[in-house]
């Protein structure tokens, strides 16, 4: 499991280096916004379904919004990334470069 620099009940960073993969795949209906930093351009926004996965690759940083993150499996370069399992508020995730 990777292991977040900052996590509370709203969203967790973590710090990266060089080029890295994350990984979101839905076990529910679970709306997605991924942004190139927290206020950059939208990469991806829509919602996935039950056995939907995308795949981000980055060297900079990515900021993800989920609004069902008992819905989401996120990982970062293969590990798992603990997420509420019960929360009707957003989670943001985002992923640092340092």
């Amino acid at each position: 499991m990777a292991s977040p620099l900052i996590a509370d009940a709203h969203g967790s960073a973590y710090t990266v280096q060089g080029r890295y993969a994350v990984t979101v795949s839905a076990t529910g209906s679970c709306w997605l916004r991924v942004r190139q930093g927290e206020s950059g351009p939208v990469v991806y926004e829509g919602t996935l379904q039950h056995g939907d996965t995308r795949r981000f690759e980055s060297s900079a940083p990515l900021w993800i919004r989920l609004g069902n993150a008992s819905a989401a499996a996120v990982e970062l370069n293969g590990a798992r990334i603990e997420l509420p399992t019960a929360s009707s508020t957003p989670f943001n995730v985002s992923f640092r470069v340092g």
